[in-house]
This record gives C-alpha cells, structure tokens and sequence, in this order.
C-alpha cells in the first residue's frame, strides 16, 4: 500500500482533543515507513513504460460502453496507483480529471466518476485535489440531470 495515502487519523475524539502527544511517535515511525517506501520505488523507472501502457489502457476501460468493464477499469487504476508514488499518482488524479470535458459522453463521465470514487476510497485522493475533484463531482452531477430531463422531454 502507497504510504502517501491520506489516512483519517485517529478514530477516538478523546485522544484528538488530548493533543499531539500521542500522534507524534506515529508521525516519527511514518516517516521511517516513508523513507523506506521511496526506496523500493527505484525500480519503478525500468518499468514506467509498462505500467504506463497499462494506465493507458485502464483510462481506455472507463470510456467504454458497458458499466462493468467501465467498473472493472475503475478499480484496476484504483489498484495500481495503489502502488506507485506520490508524484505519478497524482499523474493519474490529474489525467482523471482532465476526462471531465463537455465534449465527452456518458460513459466517460461515468467512468471517470467511478475511477474518483474508487481512489477515493482507498484514500489515494489526497486534501489538496479535493477542490478540484469536488467541482468536476458537481458538473458531473448537472450533466447527469441535464442530460436525464431532455432525456424526458423527448418521451
């Protein structure tokens, strides 16, 4: 697991309220987990092209026509930015978001949607996209509306 992912902290009110005494031995181990971690991503750059190929695929599954290939892509480039670092992960968040144009279809939006909620989920969306993640959610939302009441319009 990536160990740039955003994580919640602690879980207990009591222990937030107490202060930071508690949370600065975790804040010293993950930086020792940090360090590490940027370590074992040497090695990412013999591989880059490949698993730039299969990004590049991945975006290709969330434009498809069917839900559950678009589902199925969503979750792969959720699993494999799981893996990669900070830098190129928000290469992904960035190509994501580009996805959310005017010009595109239905199932762009839908999949591009699907791929947010599921880095999302895994807590690869860090704090500083979520303005921007926010807004594209809100014109996905309206476009979503807009195109369902023409869409009733024409019955």
């Amino acid at each position: 697991m990536a160990p740039w992912r955003y994580q919640r902290g602690s879980r207990s009110l009591l222990a937030n309220l107490k202060g930071t005494s508690a949370l600065s031995g975790n804040a010293i181990t993950k930086d020792a987990e940090n360090s590490e971690a940027q370590e074992d991503y040497s090695e990412l750059n013999q591989y880059s092209g490949a698993i730039e190929a299969v990004l590049d695929k991945l975006i290709l599954g969330l434009c498809d026509k069917d839900t559950v290939i678009r589902w199925s892509a969503a979750k792969g480039i959720g699993r494999v930015t799981n893996r990669l670092p900070k830098d190129y992960a928000d290469e992904v968040v960035e190509g994501l978001l580009s996805k959310f144009s005017p010009r595109e279809g239905n199932a762009v939006w839908h999949g591009a949607c699907l791929a947010l909620a599921e880095l999302g989920r895994r807590g690869l969306l860090l704090p500083e996209r979520l303005p921007r993640a926010t807004a594209v959610i809100k014109k996905a939302l309206l476009y979503d509306e807009v195109n369902c009441s023409n869409q009733f319009l024409s019955i």
